[in-house]
C-alpha cells in the first residue's frame, strides 16, 4: 500500500510569483497595503489583517458567474483582512488550478485542503474569526456593484462609507461609474497579474492550434507566448 499523501501546506499571501523592479511602475502597491488602508479608512472597526486566515473562492458556475463570485471574495478578503485563495470549481480551476491556463496572483488549493482546516461560511458582519478558512457558497455569483456586495458589515455600519473605503484602499477614483470599473479592474489585476499564461498551457494550445487553427500560426504564437514581468503592467506586488 502507498503511504497517504502529505498534507498541503498553508498557501502564501496573494502576490505574484516574482517581484518585478518597482521603479518601472510608480503606481504599484501591495495587497497588504490595500487591506491596511481599508482598515484605517474604517477607523479600525474591521478585523486585523492576518496572513494565516483565508477566503476561499469556489464556484460551480460557468466562468462569467464564477468571476462575479470572485468579486465577492476579493472585496470580502479586502475588508476582513483575509488572504484570497482559488479553489474548487470549473472557473477557478480553469484559471488558477494545477493545470490551469494562467499563473495567478493568488494561490490555488484543492477542496481537500479546505476540509483539513477549520472552516466556516462567509460572515457578512466582518466579525473576527479563528476559523482558518471562510468559504462563500458555490453559487455565489450575484454581483451588481460594491454597494450590493455580500460583504457589507454589521448592523449600524455606514455602507456608503464601506464603498468609499473600498475605492480609497484600492486607489480608485471617487466617481461612481469609474470607481466601480476600477474595483473590477483591481480584482483582475490581483487575480491575473500580467495575464501570464502557463508555459505548459501555451505549449498544449499550440499543439492543438496546429491541428485546428485556420489563421496564422505565427500570430497565434504571439498571443499565447509566455510573458515575463518586464512589461510593467502589474499593480500589486
Amino acid at each position: 500500500r502507498r503511504p497517504p499523501p502529505a498534507p498541503q501546506a498553508p498557501p502564501p499571501p496573494a502576490r505574484p510569483a516574482a517581484t518585478p523592479p518597482r521603479s518601472t511602475n510608480r503606481s504599484r502597491f501591495s495587497w497588504r497595503d490595500a487591506q491596511l488602508s481599508f482598515r484605517t479608512c474604517m477607523n479600525g472597526t474591521t478585523p486585523e489583517v492576518r496572513q494565516d486566515r483565508y477566503a476561499y473562492w469556489a464556484s460551480s458556475s460557468a466562468l462569467g458567474n464564477a468571476l462575479n463570485g470572485w468579486m465577492h471574495i476579493f472585496l470580502y478578503a479586502l475588508a476582513s483582512g483575509r488572504q484570497p485563495v482559488a479553489g474548487k470549481g470549473a472557473g477557478p480551476e480553469l484559471l488558477c488550478g494545477t493545470h490551469g491556463a494562467f499563473i495567478c496572483g493568488i494561490p490555488y488549493r484543492s477542496n481537500g485542503w479546505v476540509t483539513s482546516q477549520s472552516h466556516r461560511g462567509i460572515d457578512g458582519d466582518w466579525t473576527p474569526s479563528e476559523h482558518i478558512v471562510h468559504q462563500g457558497p458555490l453559487v455565489w455569483y450575484r454581483y451588481m456593484g460594491a454597494s450590493t456586495s455580500t460583504k457589507r458589515g454589521g448592523k449600524g455600519t455606514d455602507r456608503r462609507r464601506i464603498v468609499q473605503c473600498y475605492g480609497q484602499a484600492l486607489r480608485c477614483p471617487s466617481r461612481k461609474l469609474d470607481g466601480e470599473s476600477c474595483l473590477m479592474v483591481r480584482a483582475m489585476q490581483l487575480l491575473l497579474p500580467g495575464s501570464r499564461l502557463r508555459p505548459e498551457f501555451s505549449s498544449a494550445a499550440l499543439v492543438e492550434a496546429r491541428r485546428r487553427w485556420r489563421g496564422s500560426i505565427e500570430e497565434f504564437q504571439q498571443v499565447t507566448a509566455p510573458r515575463d514581468w518586464s512589461h510593467g503592467d502589474l499593480v500589486f506586488y
